[in-house]
Order: C-alpha cells, then structure tokens, then sequence
C-alpha cells in the first residue's frame, strides 16, 4: 500500500524538478558571427566525357572449350601461338621435336629392306622348286607387316 501512494509521488516530484530554469543561459545567435570564416574553394562547372565502370565480381567461363593432347611424347621445340589468341581447327599449336621417331622411321625402313630381300631371294627359290610356297607365304606376311611398321612410324614422325 505504500509502494502505490510513493510512486505517483515520485512521479510528480520528478516532473517539478525538471521544470526549472537551466544553469546556463544559451548563447544568442550573434555567436555565430564570433566563428573563423570557414576556407571553400570555388571551380566552374564543365561538361566532361567520363568513362563510366562498374566493378562485378564473378567467374568467365568460356563458350567452347577444347582438351588438347599430343600423339607422340617429347621435347616442345616451337610454340607459334600465345595464350588467349583464337585458334582454328587444324592449326598448329606446338611442334614437337621426337628425334627417337625418326630412329624408328629407319629402322623400320631396314627392316623392310631385309623382308623384301628375304622373300626376293624365296620367291627365285620356289620357282627352281627349292623352297616351299608356305615359306614364300610367310615372308609375304612378314614383308607386309615391315611395310605398315614403315608407315606407322612415318605418321608418328608427322605428329612432330
């Protein structure tokens, strides 16, 4: 019963106080005049072209994108494209130097020089009758399988 008489009390006391007048006068409004004039600077106004950016965050992808590998393994002995320049199909983008194919190209080469004197030599021999045509047939198969070792290892040579 107390508490409900003081705090209207409280209230009322609270509301006097803060009707007084304040500790200090405000300053009149020629005070203002008593500040330092402030520094502007004054420029004319132009009409100017300004470029207009605007920065955006974000992923380029590509629109067509290609997985390029080598035929053949080796040095790179000439890179006539640079990164970023457009490139047609069929177009040279390395070349690689492989001297080891060009090994192979020759010994292929003698390989096929050994069949062909083989089966020359067979063939003269079975029209004597001294050899068998399963012999001759043989070294037929063995000749044309030199001739594709000759042209396989001539292609790997294109690679390059």
């Amino acid at each position: 019963m107390k508490l409900s008489i003081l705090l209207p009390a409280a209230t009322v006391l609270a509301f006097f106080a803060g009707c007084g007048k304040p500790d200090s006068p405000v300053a009149p409004a020629d005070s203002a005049a008593a500040l330092p004039p402030a520094k502007v600077r004054v420029a004319t106004a132009r009409m100017e072209n300004l470029p207009v950016t605007t920065e955006i965050s974000g992923t380029i992808r590509p629109v067509q994108r290609a997985q390029i590998a080598a035929k053949v393994m080796g040095t790179i002995d000439e890179l006539p494209v640079t990164l970023g320049q457009r490139v047609a199909a069929g177009d040279l983008l390395v070349k690689i130097s492989a001297a080891e194919i060009g090994a192979r190209v020759a010994q292929a080469q003698s390989q096929l020089n050994v069949a062909r004197r083989d089966l020359e030599r067979e063939r003269a021999l079975l029209a004597k009758g001294a050899s068998t045509a399963d012999l001759v047939r043989g070294l037929e198969d063995r000749f044309a399988a030199m001739q594709a070792m000759v042209r396989e290892a001539e292609v790997m040579l294109g690679y390059t």
